[in-house]
This record gives C-alpha cells, sequence and structure tokens, in this order.
C-alpha cells in the first residue's frame, strides 16, 4: 500500500530510535521523507532505506534559529508536514510555529506554543489538576533558590524540560542534604516531586487525529526497563479508565500529533507522570498492530481516510528494544538464552529490521565494536 499523498515530509529529531521507527513508517509506505538529525553529524540513520535526504543540523542546540531558518529555506510545491521526534525538536517547532506557516505542524490547534508551554513539567503539572488528573505533588525550582521548606521526602529531581536536560541528570533524594548536594550538579531549573513508590509502570501512546476515532494506539505495561527507566521489554494491555480519561483530555484540549504518557501505578491508585508530545520511544511496536501513527497523522490532516488501520493494539502481545535488551543481560542478570527468546519472540522490535538491515546495522555497530573492544582486551 502507497500513501495517498507525495507531500514531503520532514522528520526532525535525534539519533535515536523514537526518529528511527517514523522514518520507518513513512518509508514503508513510499512517502517523500526528508530526514533532520540535530546534535551529530555522525548519523547512524542516514543507512536507512528509501529515506529521500538526510541533513545534520549541528549546534542547533545552542542556537535554535539554525534550525528554524534551514527549514525556512525549503522549497516545496505543497505544504510540507514536520515531525518532531525528539524533545528538544517538539518544543522549537512549536515555538516558532508562526514562523512554519508553510508546514503542517502537530499541536493544539489555534494555539501556537501551547504545546511548548506544556512541555513544563510544572505547567503540566497545573494542567493536570485543571483537569482532574493526579499527579505527584510537584515544586518548580529555579537554579540556585532556596529549597521550599513544605518538601516531602524522599523526592525525585527532573529537569523543567526534559528537552533541556536527560535522563540521566535524574536523581531521587532522601533527605534535604541529599537534595541539596544533588541540586549543585544540575543545570538550569528543575522540578521537584513527591517520590511515589511505583508497583510497576504503564505507557499510553499513538496518534490523536481529526475525527473518529479521535485516538489510535494503545497501552503497555512495562517489563524490563533501561538503566534511566526507559522501556525496553513490554506487554501490551487494554486500555484502562485512567488512559482513556487523559487521552480525552488531549483530544477535546485541541491536540492533535503523535503522543505518549506515562502513568505510574502505586498501591493506592494511579498517577500521571509525564506527557510527551511526539513519537514515543516505544512507537515502532504501532506498525507491527497495523497502526501506522505518522501516516495515519498525515492523512488526517489531509482528509484521507484511515478506515483501512486498525483503532488499538492487541493486548497480550510484547514487543521489545532489542538492542537495550541484550544491554540489559548484565544489568539484570538475564539469561542469554532468554533475551534471544525475547527478542525472537516479540511481536514487534525496536532496532532490528529484516525490510531495513542497513538501518540495523548501522544501530547495533556501536554495541558490536565495543564488545569487540572487550573480547580483543581479554585475549
Amino acid at each position: 500500500m502507497k500513501a495517498e499523498f507525495d507531500n514531503k515530509v520532514y522528520v526532525v529529531g535525534a539519533d535515536h530510535h523514537t526518529t528511527l521507527s517514523v522514518t520507518r513508517c513513512l518509508s514503508h509506505y513510499g512517502c517523500d521523507v526528508h530526514l533532520v538529525i540535530h546534535g551529530t553529524s555522525n548519523i547512524k540513520a542516514s543507512k536507512l532505506a528509501h529515506t529521500n535526504s538526510v541533513q545534520s543540523v549541528v549546534g542547533f542546540e545552542e542556537d535554535e534559529d539554525l534550525l528554524i531558518n534551514w527549514l525556512c529555506q525549503r522549497k516545496h510545491d505543497k505544504k510540507a508536514f514536520i515531525i518532531p521526534t525528539s524533545d528538544y525538536a517538539a518544543l522549537i517547532i512549536d515555538k516558532n510555529a508562526e514562523r512554519l506557516n508553510e508546514f503542517y505542524l502537530p499541536g493544539f490547534r489555534g494555539e501556537p506554543g501551547k504545546m511548548a508551554m506544556l512541555m513544563d513539567k510544572f505547567e503540566q503539572k497545573k494542567y493536570a489538576d485543571m483537569h482532574g488528573v493526579p499527579m505527584a505533588q510537584s515544586w518548580a525550582l529555579e537554579q540556585n533558590a532556596d529549597i521550599p521548606v513544605d518538601i516531602k521526602y524522599p523526592c525525585i529531581v527532573k529537569p523543567l524540560r526534559s528537552a533541556y536536560g536527560s535522563k540521566s541528570s535524574i536523581f531521587v533524594a532522601q533527605d534535604k542534604a541529599e537534595l541539596q548536594d544533588g541540586l549543585e550538579r544540575m543545570a538550569g531549573p528543575v522540578i521537584i516531586q513527591q517520590y511515589l513508590k511505583k508497583t510497576h509502570e504503564l505507557c499510553a501512546y499513538g496518534v490523536m487525529e481529526n475525527k473518529n476515532p479521535n485516538y489510535r494506539g494503545g497501552l503497555i505495561r512495562k517489563i524490563h526497563e533501561s538503566e534511566n527507566g526507559s522501556t525496553v521489554y513490554a506487554e501490551t494491555i487494554e486500555y484502562n479508565e485512567f488512559s482513556e480519561k487523559v487521552c480525552n483530555m488531549l483530544w477535546e484540549d485541541g491536540y492533535r500529533g503523535l503522543y505518549d504518557f506515562e502513568i505510574l501505578v502505586c498501591e493506592d491508585g494511579l498517577y500521571l507522570n509525564e506527557i510527551n508530545f511526539r513519537n514515543s520511544g516505544n512507537g515502532y511496536a504501532l506498525e507491527a498492530h497495523g497502526i501506522p501513527a505518522a501516516l495515519i497523522w498525515c492523512n488526517s490532516v489531509l482528509g484521507i481516510s484511515n478506515s483501512l488501520f486498525a483503532v488499538s493494539m492487541k493486548p497480550g502481545l510484547r514487543h521489545i528494544n532489542d538492542y537495550f535488551e541484550i544491554v540489559n543481560i548484565k544489568r539484570l542478570k538475564l539469561g542469554l538464552f532468554e533475551v534471544i527468546r525475547n527478542i525472537v519472540s516479540a511481536h514487534g522490535r525496536a532496532i532490528w529490521d529484516w525490510h531495513d538491515l542497513r538501518g540495523s546495522v548501522a544501530f547495533y555497530k556501536p554495541l558490536i565494536n565495543n564488545v569487540a573492544k572487550k573480547l580483543l582486551r581479554k585475549g
């Protein structure tokens, strides 16, 4: 099946598997895909099959105008799409939505900049409170500001905007001394949240479109996580009342585009952890369930029917970030045969794709090189 449109699609993000899955999805349907990678000139994703162009914009983390100016200079016969696949790309594209009015952009209809505003985690907390969605008690703190006296310990500290930080900087503090010590290592404003002891974590993700069904996608239960908390191995489950409430909140408020949000399951109830206005790190599994989310959003914008595609992921199936499950062998003390079984039996895989061997090998190459070096040192 080939896409019914020939508009260019600019996929903008980091050289990461979130970008990989969107690019593969669109390429599979013959879309005119142009990949724009920030932060590096050594691009693994440049090995992807069926990508019409690859552009590296190094340095736009320091100067966002580099990317915006580059996009504004693109020439196209028809209005093109921009799909951000990193938090940073989503933030600056929505901040500059009015300058990018020659493109179709995700975001809140009629409210350019609202998506960028809600990428501030404290604004998300206020937004959730307004809609009656539980989140952990939170405090926003500027760099070098005094610690609020009413903070509850233990607490977890994160960059206020994930676009300007990394998961590796997140830490848990058991008391004020640990909090003070950790804050001295943080650059920029942070959000401090009451630490909720979870039994497990869920993630809902997919695409919000203009007509019924309002959203397509699914809900997963995390089985294995990476060291920084990202999903590695997961199982699809039925939507629950909480996930449907958050999806309806976003749709009714006018959000259209790819989405991802995390839910903490605690003994006293469910809590929203974070909303991401971009393709999920678990988005690679959607196409395996018949939901090509990026294509569905483009079709929805153009008024093209999506009736041939599934609405929700089938429950009871597992998917895996095969690369990180291999990395997890030592950290989680997993057996090699267990990992092989998990990868082979998975309904969807993040990296390895028999239809894109060049892209698969490119993403695996750093791991292969690292293992080879260790073997040589031992030899």
